[in-house]
C-alpha cells in the first residue's frame, strides 16, 4: 500500500513537509499476518492488513486506504494550515447521512477551515445519492470545490455513473461553507471534467486517488481537463 500510495503521489511539490506521526508494527519473519492485523499508523490514518488485502485481491479500496493517501497529500501540500483540504471519506459519510441541524455541521467540521481553501478534494461514493445507506456503496469519484465556495469540479473514471451522489454532496459541502445561507436553497455549479477511465469494475478508487495528486499540483486554469495531466 506504501509503495502504491507513493507512486500515485510522486512528482507532488509540497509548499510545507510536515512529519506526520507514524507508528508501524513490527513482526518478525516467521509470524503469520492476520487479517486484521494491525500495520501502521500514519498520522491517525490507520492500515490493518485487510486493508491491504483488497489491493492484492483487485477489490474496491475502502476508506482507510483513501484516508491513508489523502493524509499522505494533506502532508505534502502544507499539512492542516496548507491551502487545499484532503477529506476523510468518513467525514463526507458523516455529513452525508447524519449531519442535518448547524450544530452538528459545525462539530464535524471544525477547525477544517473550508472557507480559506482554494482547493478542497472530496471523495465521492454512489452511497452518497439520496437512497442509498452507509456502506452500500461500490464507486468512487472525486469532487474538487474550488475557492469560492459553489464551484465544483467532478472527475469520475467510471463514466459520469456519480453525478447523482457528486451533486448531493456538492450541496452538502455548499451549506457547511455558508452558515449564513443554511436556510435558503443553495445553487451549486459541478462541471462534469474529462477524466482517464478506468478499464475493470474495481480500480475507480485508484483512478480517483491519482487525479487527487495530479490536481493538487496543477495550476487553477489547467485542470478542466485531466487527460492531458497524467
Amino acid at each position: 500500500l506504501d509503495t502504491i500510495a507513493k507512486s500515485l503521489s510522486d512528482g507532488a511539490i509540497p509548499i510545507q513537509h510536515r512529519q506526520p506521526t507514524i507508528r508501524q508494527y513490527q513482526r518478525s519473519e516467521h509470524q503469520n499476518m492476520a487479517i486484521d492485523e494491525f500495520i501502521l499508523d500514519y498520522d491517525d490514518a490507520v492500515i490493518y492488513q485487510r486493508d491491504i488485502s483488497l489491493l492484492e485481491n483487485n477489490d474496491w479500496i475502502n476508506d482507510a486506504c483513501i484516508n491513508f493517501q489523502f493524509k499522505r497529500l494533506q502532508s505534502m501540500w502544507g499539512g492542516d494550515s496548507g491551502p487545499f483540504l484532503f477529506l476523510d471519506p468518513s467525514v463526507v459519510s458523516f455529513l452525508m447521512h447524519q449531519c442535518d441541524e448547524d450544530e452538528e455541521f459545525d462539530e464535524v467540521l471544525s477547525g477544517q477551515r473550508l472557507d480559506d481553501r482554494k482547493r478542497i478534494f472530496i471523495p465521492v461514493n454512489d452511497n452518497n445519492a439520496a437512497g442509498l445507506g452507509r456502506g452500500s456503496g461500490s464507486h468512487w469519484s472525486l469532487l474538487v470545490a474550488l475557492a469560492n465556495g459553489n464551484r465544483f469540479l467532478h472527475f469520475d473514471s467510471g463514466g459520469g455513473g456519480n453525478e447523482v451522489a457528486a451533486e448531493a454532496v456538492a450541496r452538502k459541502i455548499a451549506y457547511a461553507m455558508f452558515p449564513g445561507r443554511r436556510r435558503a436553497p443553495i445553487d451549486v455549479e459541478i462541471k462534469s471534467c474529462s477524466s482517464p477511465q478506468q478499464e475493470n469494475s474495481y480500480d475507480c478508487g485508484i483512478y480517483m486517488l491519482a487525479a487527487a495528486g495530479a490536481i493538487a499540483k496543477t495550476p487553477s486554469d489547467k485542470i478542466l481537463d485531466l487527460e492531458r495531466l497524467v
